[in-house]
């Protein structure tokens, strides 16, 4: 109970039940590594003793899921590509400087901001008028190190289109050279594929614990993603980072979230977009909030 709630308290993620032997498998494996012989003790050893919390960030690493794909969710990315980057685009052009900020907040190993940097490019073209920022945060130090170096196996991108593939990754030889570029070939020869450095240069990838206000360290923010992610919190540790998701967000901006992250969550200053299959809120002009439905 002890580590559950410091785990709760302290990244919001919640431990069930029916998840306590994974949470013990999780402790056990990391206190045979410091010759730990008590759950108690090296509870101790966390909250006390690691002074510069580095068995702190190992355990998050092992607690922490950090699963994710490209275009996960292809309805998404229709609504961004055919309703929400036309829209902001307009909008954005008539702005000086037009730039449009993007936020993957839980972007594990960096596949959705490179997507999101993708279908901007499919959309607006890669020599636009409009540039792109796209920032991915994540609580895994080890998730982002990977993500920075932007490059994928074979198996990441088999969902991807091979003309997608093509034109937005370079193919890194990892050891005998293919005879073809042919999918059997490259999954015979364990290629590497890399983001392309002119997406590569609009993605940004920095540390962040929704669960902690204070990390919050981005700018206002036209387009935010955040899948998959709150599913893991509470009811009330997920309004709380809704409330911070949406003050980062512009008026008129737009939040996608996925329908169980708003469970027991009402929101106003938001209202929800009827896209096809998709959770999307559009920012309004007013003050934002975000309670727990009784």
């Amino acid at each position: 109970l002890k580590w559950r709630n410091f785990i709760h308290k302290e990244i919001g993620l919640y431990i069930k039940e029916s998840q306590i032997d994974f949470l013990e498998r999780r402790l056990w494996d990391r206190m045979k590594g410091l010759s730990v012989d008590t759950y108690q003790h090296y509870y101790r050893y966390v909250t006390e003793k690691d002074k510069s919390n580095q068995e702190w960030e190992q355990l998050i690493e092992v607690l922490v899921n950090c699963q994710s794909s490209f275009f996960r969710h292809m309805p998404t990315f229709e609504a961004l590509m055919d309703k929400v980057f036309p829209e902001l685009g307009r909008k954005s052009l008539a702005c000086a400087n037009p730039c449009l900020s993007i936020w993957s907040a839980g972007c594990a190993r960096g596949q959705e901001p490179y997507s999101l940097a993708v279908a901007f490019a499919q959309v607006f073209g890669e020599e636009a008028e409009i540039r792109v920022r796209v920032t991915g945060t994540d609580i895994s130090h080890r998730a982002l190190a990977r993500a920075q170096k932007g490059e994928y196996a074979f198996s990441d991108l088999r969902d991807i289109h091979p003309s997608l593939r093509n034109r937005y990754f370079t193919v890194r030889e990892m050891g005998s050279n293919p005879k073809s570029s042919d999918d059997d070939e490259l999954r015979r020869y364990k290629l590497r594929y890399r983001i392309k450095e002119n997406i590569r240069k609009n993605v940004h990838f920095s540390y962040m614990n929704l669960n902690d206000p204070g990390s919050y360290g981005v700018c206002m923010q036209d387009v935010i993603f955040c899948q998959n992610v709150l599913i893991y919190f509470r009811a009330r540790e997920r309004a709380r980072a809704i409330m911070m998701l949406l003050k980062y967000l512009n008026p008129g901006g737009y939040l996608f979230l996925t329908s169980a992250e708003t469970l027991g969550v009402v929101v106003d200053g938001a209202k929800v977009v009827p896209f096809k299959d998709t959770l999307v809120y559009k920012r309004n002009q007013e003050a934002v909030n975000v309670q727990i439905h009784e």
